[in-house]
């Protein structure tokens, strides 16, 4: 199973180079602003024959100014902390959304399980297939119900064609399907034997499949099967 991983921090980028972009507009704003404040009255004054007057107004327009530009860098400055503390939450936001996922796909995994105990045989072939599936394999056909000759599904995987007999059991598994899908496998052409199921084997069941080749995927082996 996979983690979608959001795009969080290419939307917290992006929003961070616009604000950065907005401050310099900003300041170039507030830079020509002064510039403005500082040199026309000069030039006004240099022309000017009232020049009395224009001494009392330059220092107020000077003031005035600054405090403009002063305020602008203030709201500017507040502005970059808190998109900075912002990315810097998102961030944490998403380490726990991550982790939070893992833990519910931990516990996902048992409650699956339990669910698949409950299954009956032709649904347990199916969901057999999936995993099969989710695990690399090709061409998997789930085979007819009557007169399957002990074969469930059959798959491919790095050019071997695999048999499988599907035993959705409470109890421990015999010598039985072992020796089903030893024969089945020859009259689909297959290679390798695979009993699958929800439950155990028995010590015999595991003997003899040592003995003819045949794997055996127990419930644990189908638990970490489903992990992929």
């Amino acid at each position: 199973m996979k983690l979608l991983k959001g795009s969080s921090d290419d939307k917290i980028s992006k929003l961070v180079i616009g604000e950065k972009g907005l401050r310099i507009i900003l300041i170039a704003f507030g830079s020509l602003f002064v510039s403005v404040c500082i040199f026309f009255p000069a030039i006004v004054l240099a022309g000017s024959e009232n020049q009395t007057v224009l001494y009392f107004l330059v220092p107020p327009i000077y003031g005035v100014a600054a405090l403009i530009f002063f305020i602008l860098y203030r709201r500017d400055k507040r502005k970059n902390t808190a998109i900075y503390s912002q990315t810097f939450f998102k961030r944490i936001q998403c380490a726990q959304v991550e982790s939070d996922n893992k833990k519910q796909m931990s516990s996902q995994i048992t409650y699956t399980l339990t669910n698949v105990d409950d299954m009956d045989g032709h649904s347990f072939e199916k969901f057999c297939a999936l995993v099969m599936e989710r695990n690399g394999f090709k061409d998997v056909i789930v085979t007819p119900g009557s007169g399957d000759q002990g074969v469930d599904i059959v798959a491919k995987k790095d050019g071997i064609q695999y048999a499988v007999q599907c035993k959705c059991y409470s109890s421990k598994l015999g010598n039985t399907p072992v020796q089903e899908v030893c024969a089945g496998k020859f009259m689909y052409g297959c290679q390798i034997g695979v009993v699958m199921t929800n439950s155990y084997f028995t010590e015999n069941a595991r003997a003899l499949a040592e003995k003819t080749g045949v794997l055996l995927w127990d419930r644990n082996v189908l638990a970490g099967m489903m992990q992929k």
